[in-house]
């Protein structure tokens, strides 16, 4: 007797994807929960450290929070007096214990931002880049006016383009197209293309 084909659909996805967001989720990031509730081939759990206080409801999709009783502003100061490894650890930890097959994170400076965490991580990572990781000028972000905690991200991006963990996804076509004219990206080889030309997962 042949397998009925349509049954395909009723078996559980094999392969596992965490999307990675330190704090979750802001309201202005609907794009990410979408995201996350879209998967059909993958199984995507949302992971962060912390719940952002008034942020968006999380009960459509899978989701696991590192510190669910904690205000963000007191993880992050456990996190600086314990030498920034504090939440590295435990969240690597955590999503080993998980075992995904890949990370995915949206925008340039987040996965600079958690290097610590994602450097302990042994599975491919992609990025989706955002206009202002491509457009903003690199003297704009190391003068400090979006943060002192973004200074030197240019830098530190495209020094992480060399490593083979890492591969970074536009999340337009305009996007991808005016990365080739930024001084920024000197490396190409990482680039897997745009989220206009991605098959659906």
């Amino acid at each position: 007797m042949m397998p009925d084909p349509s049954s395909k659909s009723l078996m559980p996805p094999s392969r596992k994807v965490l999307t990675f967001k330190n704090s979750l989720l802001p309201p202005s990031e609907t794009f990410i929960l979408e995201q996350v509730a879209a998967f059909e081939r993958w199984k995507n759990r949302l992971f962060g450290y912390t719940r952002e206080p008034g942020g968006l409801s999380l009960s459509a999709v899978d989701h696991d929070v590192l510190w669910p009783n904690l205000h963000p502003l007191v993880v992050r100061y456990l996190d600086r007096i314990c030498g920034k490894r504090l939440n590295a650890w435990q969240g690597a930890r955590r999503i080993a214990a998980w075992a995904p097959n890949l990370v995915h994170t949206h925008f340039g400076n987040e996965v600079c931002r958690h290097w610590n965490l994602f450097s302990r991580l042994d599975v491919p990572i992609v990025v989706t880049l955002h206009g202002r990781d491509i457009t903003v000028r690199p003297e704009v972000w190391d003068s400090g006016r979006l943060g002192r905690i973004n200074v030197g991200y240019p830098a530190q991006l495209r020094s992480l383009a060399s490593d083979g963990r890492v591969h970074f996804v536009a999340v337009s076509d305009w996007i991808l197209r005016s990365s080739s004219s930024s001084d920024v990206w000197s490396k190409r080889r990482a680039w897997l293309g745009s989220c206009g030309r991605c098959p659906r997962s």
